[in-house]
């Protein structure tokens, strides 16, 4: 086991730049479009449910609580990448009654493949001598490659939870949707919160800014205009058609997160991490945005931030304050940029329309670095 463990650690100088080079072809891969392989998920979703269904008309399972998509180290080492999909009642793992499907990533396989003859290409052998066992390059990059997997589960769920066989299964008041390591750490992609709301005690308790307390939060359709939200993490909650006007969100953290269709006229945004967040058809009037951050895909020791990139498509941005914010591969189409200020040194890094370009405020730095009107 010494050995094993050893192969892990004295490989990673030959696995970085492959790791790399991994994440190259992994994003291009996610670029081109992930659709074609949705279809096969949707396949064992639809058998998942079925299952959960009889189970539930055999009274053997009570109201779903939470669905898992778990990767399975066991499968890896036998060289299969494949996930297990399961449904727990709200008593989550005292639920005995299993619910299980299976479901194989195959179109993964070239990109682990690749890595693995490149690792045992650079270093046959660990410094003990032994072999280089190829499934310390499988049990270690399965974290690399479930990034992407991850993401593309969120950008599945949609489509996956408005299937008739989904809505057929009685569900706990909260259903919470994870992802992660088999019976180990796991993150939550989707919350369903059919419990009644009130908007003031969910406001009371925002501004509590407890720090993970939120996250992956439904928020959904909540008036929760003019609070004091500045440095909380919403990242990957769902704030749609929800009213946020003239709220203080400085600082915050807003990865992932969903406004679509929501008011946010006035809200202050400034030096925000925004990366993929959505605010497609929102109001955005007179919000600022200075110096928030969400553009560039970041890339840091085999993790990635920032798949997707930002929305604002068909958002009203009018006198929007986008002065040195980080919005490069942001859309923009459809947004009404009427008086937005935006530094000129952004025209040709943001995608703009000619319309669009027309209609900003360009803004210049004077001598003291203070903001001004370009050419005036």
């Amino acid at each position: 086991m010494d050995v094993f463990k050893h192969g892990i650690e004295a490989g990673e100088e030959e696995l970085a730049p492959l790791r790399t080079q991994m994440l190259v072809q992994l994003d291009k891969l996610w670029r081109s479009g992930m659709d074609a392989h949705i279809e096969q998920l949707k396949a064992v979703f639809r058998a998942l449910c079925m299952r959960i269904s009889e189970q539930q008309a055999r009274g053997e399972k009570g109201p779903i609580g939470y669905i898992h998509f778990s990767y399975l180290r066991s499968w890896l080492m036998q060289g299969e990448l494949k996930y297990a999909l399961e449904a727990y009642d709200d008593t989550w793992y005292m639920d005995r009654c299993e619910c299980i499907e299976l479901y194989e990533c195959d179109w993964l396989y070239p990109y682990l493949d690749r890595m693995e003859e490149g690792a045992m290409a650079a270093r046959p052998y660990t410094p003990n001598g032994a072999a280089f066992d190829s499934r310390t390059v499988r049990l270690r990059e399965i974290v690399t490659l479930h990034q992407y997997v991850r993401e593309w589960l969120r950008q599945a769920l949609p489509q996956l939870l408005v299937l008739p066989e989904f809505e057929a299964v009685k569900r706990a008041e909260i259903l919470r949707i994870r992802t992660g390591e088999y019976k180990d750490y796991s993150e939550q992609l989707w919350m369903e919160d059919l419990a009644d709301k009130d908007a003031k005690a969910v406001q009371e308790w925002l501004e509590q800014k407890h720090p993970t307390a939120y996250i992956a939060s439904d928020l959904r359709s909540l008036d929760l205009s003019g609070g004091n939200y500045a440095d909380i993490d919403l990242r990957h909650s769902h704030c749609t058609s929800g009213n946020w006007s003239n709220a203080k969100m400085e600082r915050s953290t807003c990865i992932g997160t969903d406004f679509s269709g929501s008011k946010l006229s006035g809200t202050n945004l400034s030096q925000s991490l925004l990366f993929d967040a959505d605010f497609s058809s929102c109001k955005l009037d007179g919000a600022s945005f200075r110096e928030a951050a969400g553009g560039r895909q970041v890339v840091k020791d085999g993790m990635v931030l920032g798949f997707r990139g930002i929305s604002f498509k068909d958002a009203d941005l009018e006198g929007a304050d986008l002065l040195y914010a980080d919005f490069y591969n942001a859309d923009f189409s459809g947004a009404c940029m009427k008086g937005a200020l935006v530094m000129s040194s952004d025209a040709h890094k943001w995608q703009l329309s000619e319309d669009q370009k027309r209609n900003i405020q360009w803004m210049v730095e004077d001598e003291s670095g203070v903001p001004v009107p370009a050419g005036g």
